[in-house]
């Protein structure tokens, strides 16, 4: 099987604050690119242009309050641009995605620490399904991390989560690996602790194997 193209991948990292997945984002891009794949790097929230003015009310500490319903539905609007603009152009022409963050994140930050699921996780099921369009990741790979040591190594100016209290954090690493004991298949767990090229070789290993599956 050649390491070139058969069906094009989205793979998505996901974690708390600090634990790396920008970093861990941007090695695998390098090495599938390496390897011959068409492949593209993105994020969220904030890869299109409206997108990063979504991203600005979002993280930005010196703006009002916001409610937490009026937080989920920001992050939804701006995966339905990224969705509609990006993701799904970028998977029409054959290329694979690499991507830092998607649903998972607002499940983990505003359905588990923000409390939304416990009455209203129907609902946001609904909505994020429509914001997907139907996108569904072929991997979601975690970067599990102490939220204590995550926020350790933050240098510069905090966001607005970045600042929110530790008990706040260990509820988003919780509702992380709620979502991978609820559906194992779809994850790749990696101990975020480890030097960074470790956790690279982990992930390239386990990706490598889904690319010759594709």
């Amino acid at each position: 099987m050649s390491w070139l193209k058969q069906k094009p991948l989205f793979i998505v990292f996901e974690g708390g604050e600090g634990s790396g997945k920008t970093t861990q984002t941007r090695l695998l891009y390098t090495s599938m690119k390496r390897a011959g794949r068409m492949v593209m790097y993105t994020d969220e929230p904030g890869a299109t242009l409206k997108g990063f003015q979504i991203r600005s009310i979002l993280l930005d500490k010196d703006t009002e309050p916001l409610d937490s319903m009026a937080e989920f539905l920001l992050f939804e609007a701006d995966r339905a641009q990224h969705v509609s603009l990006i993701l799904k152009p970028a998977l029409e022409k054959g290329s694979d995605i690499v991507c830092d963050r998607f649903s998972p994140s607002t499940f983990a930050y505003q359905g588990y620490a923000r409390g939304l699921e416990a009455k209203y996780l129907s609902e946001m099921k609904r909505v994020d399904a429509i914001a997907r369009q139907g996108l569904e990741p072929d991997l979601y790979i975690l970067l599990d991390l102490d939220p204590a040591k995550g926020l350790r190594r933050i240098k510069g100016q905090k966001t607005r989560f970045e600042e929110e209290r530790i008990d706040f954090h260990k509820k988003i690493r919780q509702g992380f690996l709620k979502q991978v004991r609820q559906s194992p298949r779809k994850w790749f767990m990696v101990d975020a602790t480890k030097p960074i090229e470790t956790v690279h070789e982990e992930i390239w290993k386990k990706v490598a194997k889904l690319i010759l599956k594709s």
